[in-house]
This record gives C-alpha cells, sequence and structure tokens, in this order.
C-alpha cells in the first residue's frame, strides 16, 4: 500500500517546489505593493496629524496583528 501510495505521489503533476515558489512571490508582491500603499496614504493630508495613520505606527500595528495571528496557528515552543 505505501508503494502504491509513493507511486500514485510521484505520477501526480503537483510540484510542491513550485506551489511554494508561486506563494513566496505572491506574498512578497503584495507585501511590497501594500508598503508602498501605507506609505502614500501616510502623507495624505486628509490623515496629517493622525497618530493612527502615522507611517511607523501603522507598521507596528500590523506586526502586532500579525504576531498573534501566527502565535494562535503557530504556538511558540519553550523548547525552541
Amino acid at each position: 500500500r505505501v508503494y502504491d501510495a509513493q507511486m500514485e505521489r510521484k505520477e501526480s503533476a503537483f510540484n510542491q517546489t513550485e506551489f511554494n515558489k508561486l506563494l513566496l512571490e505572491c506574498v512578497v508582491k503584495t507585501q511590497s505593493t501594500v508598503a508602498k500603499i501605507l506609505g502614500i496614504e501616510s502623507l495624505s493630508p486628509h490623515v496629517s496629524g493622525n497618530p493612527k495613520f502615522e507611517y511607523a505606527s501603522m507598521v507596528d500595528d500590523i506586526r502586532e496583528k500579525v504576531s498573534v495571528e501566527m502565535d494562535r496557528f503557530f504556538p511558540k515552543n519553550d523548547d525552541e
């Protein structure tokens, strides 16, 4: 059974490396795009003076929220 399952997996058109590469490319593009948009937004006169929309504040807020979500799905082990 194990051999048959391995042979089926080898015949699959799915390529994990290509998938990972594509996923990383999409994440990097999204990250770069959002960073530019946040930079542009932080310079808008409509939000000038509002600390909630200062670029550094927005970046810190995003990092904190991402950290909470990552810890929820991938809790840190004390062994690491």
